[in-house]
């Protein structure tokens, strides 16, 4: 499930770090964890592979593209509002 809201998408933060089947997962557990979650917009990337090495060794970018797909997902639907409203307006 995709994160709706601001306080939803910081939860995407941490989320993999949460207490699952008997215990916490590791570090590189919670790195796979985050990087599976950015996959889509790594995917967007010229070099993804690249990319995705370097996001193991930045744990603060790491968490930016993994918030990227909710954050895009939101703009999205205030877009949507705007046009709705704008055609309300116009009648």
């Amino acid at each position: 499930m995709r994160p709706t809201s601001r306080s939803e998408a910081s939860a995407v933060l941490f989320g993999p770090s949460r207490y699952q089947n008997g215990g916490y997962p590791t570090g590189p557990g919670i790195v796979d964890a985050m990087l599976k979650e950015a996959e889509p917009a790594i995917a967007g990337t010229p070099d993804p592979a690249k990319i995705k090495n370097l996001l193991r060794l930045d744990r603060r970018l790491l968490e930016l593209y993994a918030s990227w797909l909710s954050l895009e997902a939101e703009l999205r639907r205030h877009d949507e509002t705007a046009n709705v409203c704008t055609r309300m307006a116009r009648g």
